[in-house]
């Protein structure tokens, strides 16, 4: 950033105080400066109050980092903020499946009893303001179902000693509900020619990878796994080109963290989330990974969760935190008021709530539906509230006469806003707007195979309430979706 700064705007740079080349100055002004200091460089005074005092030699060096300052002093005049959304009229479509399904009978009563001891120990701690064993609960609530081959113990200390507060049993399982339905959609995607990235959150110290590996080798698949100990985030890229073009793997296994930034996936059309965390924020990053500029095929993303358990609560929770966030971040980049909107405490108390608490969690399917439905909207920008930037050939003002049985009259004046273009196919027709695809058919508008809105014979209809049209404007010869709204 300090040399691209020099080149575009050297009068700038000088002005503000720098010095060309040396990059130091600038980025303890507008980076992240590490200094290191040796226990033996230091002197005897180390520590000690006292004003302007500098013992020992520190080595210093740049860390990764941006400081707030560089936005409004240098770069807020001089660049332009694009969003997905902007350029996506040529992506193709984008679909998020959830997938609940039930426990192995083998599994139900150990995965109750296990919660049950939990919920109780947690309630009891909560009481004496010990919140200790919150994240505990959280975590091996989480994690028995897809990890009960090998059991689970959770300890507390107290006192000084490691107390067993619940454990369930390991158990001999061949193949668990969840990983049939990872098979049922691998074997799926493979015959149609795609390759599929399963996301896993217990890639560490309760490793499901090599387990999951081994059956799918059992089963004919050849997966590739991406480990961030063995390989270094610049080199991901190259690293996952190298290993695809030996055509050996048809599916690849990786922690959600190390691909929700910097990485496109366009070679993995399909995106299965084995376990999902409670980050809105990798949860988003991470599922947009092959829905990118370059893809041509339509994007699947699937969401696994057992039901009635809690990863069922965690997807609808999670579910109703993105439904937030959209309202939150507004415009803004996904980096800034997107992560802030989310953070993995808050989460973990939410999640807490739901299951110590009396309050039932809103159904998953119900919870994720009305988030894509609130996606949609702000997508479509059919809110009155917000402002659409368009050309005047896009816009069409009519004006209605209406008349009361008292001879009164008033004109009624509406804005057609003209929204993407809709084509005839047999007896149905398909509209996009913003890389979205509506199927119209029979007087109803379906969006992924679900009722949205309606239209009648005329053209007028609605979307999510919101009052459109369909038309063929004179000057453009094809039919096309216009929003509807009252003109000023």
């Amino acid at each position: 950033m300090f040399f691209l700064l020099w080149r575009m705007f050297p009068r700038q740079m000088v002005q503000a105080g720098f010095e060309y080349g040396r990059t130091l100055g600038f980025a303890e002004r507008y980076g992240v400066v590490e200094r290191t200091y040796k226990v033996d460089d230091l002197g005897p005074d180390w520590n000690q109050a006292s004003i302007g005092r500098k013992t020992g030699k520190a080595r210093i060096k740049e860390a990764p980092g941006i400081s707030p300052l560089l936005l409004p002093d240098l770069l807020l005049e001089r660049s332009a903020f694009v969003r997905l959304n902007d350029v996506s009229q040529a992506l193709p479509d984008y679909e998020e499946i959830i997938v609940t399904t039930p426990m192995d009978d083998a599994l139900h009563t150990p995965y109750f009893e296990l919660s049950n001891t939990l919920v109780a120990a947690t309630r009891k701690a909560l009481a004496c303001g010990d919140m200790r064993l919150l994240g505990k609960m959280l975590q091996s609530l989480l994690a028995y179902p897809d990890g009960c081959r090998f059991g689970e113990r959770v300890y507390l200390e107290r006192g000084g000693v490691e107390e067993l507060i619940a454990s369930a049993p390991a158990l001999e399982i061949d193949l668990l509900a969840k990983e049939k339905r990872l098979l049922e959609i691998l074997t799926t995607e493979r015959k149609q020619g795609r390759k599929v990235a399963v996301f896993l959150e217990h890639t560490g110290t309760r490793d499901l990878v090599p387990t999951l590996v081994d059956k799918l080798h059992h089963h004919g698949f050849a997966p590739l796994v991406l480990r961030g100990q063995a390989v270094k985030p610049e080199q991901r890229e190259d690293w996952l080109k190298e290993n695809l073009a030996t055509g050996q793997y048809d599916c690849l296994f990786s922690n959600p963290n190390l691909v929700k930034t910097g990485l496109d996936l366009l070679d993995f059309p399909t995106i299965v989330f084995f376990q999902c965390g409670y980050s809105v924020f990798t949860l988003r990053q991470a599922s947009r990974r092959s829905w990118r500029i370059g893809q041509n095929l339509p994007v699947r993303v699937f969401y696994l969760a057992y039901a009635e358990t809690m990863q069922d609560k965690a997807l609808s929770l999670m579910a109703q935190k993105m439904e937030t966030s959209l309202a939150v971040e507004g415009e803004l980049s996904g980096q800034g008021l997107a992560a802030l909107s989310e953070s993995e405490n808050s989460m973990m108390y939410e999640l807490a709530k739901a299951l110590t608490g009396p309050q039932p969690v809103e159904d998953v399917t119900t919870a994720w539906s009305r988030y894509r439905q609130r996606e949609l909207a702000s997508v479509l920008d059919l809110d009155e509230t917000e402002s659409i930037t368009t050309t005047e050939e896009t816009r069409v003002t009519t004006t209605t006469t209406i008349s009361s049985p008292d001879g009164q009259t008033a004109l009624v004046r509406h804005e057609l806003v003209i929204r993407g273009r809709v084509y005839l196919r047999g007896n149905t027709a398909v509209a996009y707007v913003d890389g979205n695809r509506f199927r119209l058919q029979a007087g109803v508008i379906y969006w992924q195979d679900r009722r949205i809105g309606s239209y009648d014979r005329q053209g007028h209809g609605e979307i999510n309430q919101k009052p459109i049209r369909l038309y063929k404007p004179p000057h453009l010869g094809h039919f096309v979706l216009a929003e509807v709204r009252q003109a000023a």
